[in-house]
């Protein structure tokens, strides 16, 4: 059975309750958004060397230079879920497109076609209107 933790970004609150998530549905495995092809960095992010804020970073090494940035700190829930396979030996794993798709000049091409075509409010917008509250609230 499959369970599901939407989160926040940097919300202190979220990394707060994504553990205690974890800790009652002890999952058999942890998957997180993030490039597939960056997960043999899980480990060293998440060792005693690393001293959060920390963050993984792809590139383009030729003009134009294109970057895709996956920043983390001990209030991101990403990382605290991270910690937590770890330390609770459950298999962690990014899973969204592979960085070199997000590199991709085409991948660029088809976020430039959507803003083009996208005449609508974003989701945070529209829950500010609806709510009254800031989108950091949570």
């Amino acid at each position: 059975m499959a369970e599901f933790f939407g989160v926040r970004h940097f919300s202190p609150a979220c990394a707060f309750y994504v553990t205690e998530f974890l800790e009652k549905y002890k999952p058999k495995a942890v998957l997180i958004e993030g490039a597939s092809d960056m997960n043999e960095l899980i480990q060293p992010l998440c060792s005693f060397e690393a001293h959060p804020p920390v963050a993984i970073m792809a590139y383009t090494n030729q003009a134009p230079v294109r970057t895709v940035l996956y920043p983390f700190a001990d209030f991101s829930p990403e990382y605290r879920a991270m910690k937590w396979a770890l330390k609770n030996n459950v298999d962690v794993m990014f899973c969204d497109l592979p960085v070199s798709y997000l590199l991709s000049e085409k991948c660029n091409e088809e976020k430039t076609d959507k803003k083009e075509n996208t005449e609508e409010p974003s989701v945070y917008s529209r829950l500010e209107q609806i709510t009254g509250l800031d989108n950091d609230t949570l």
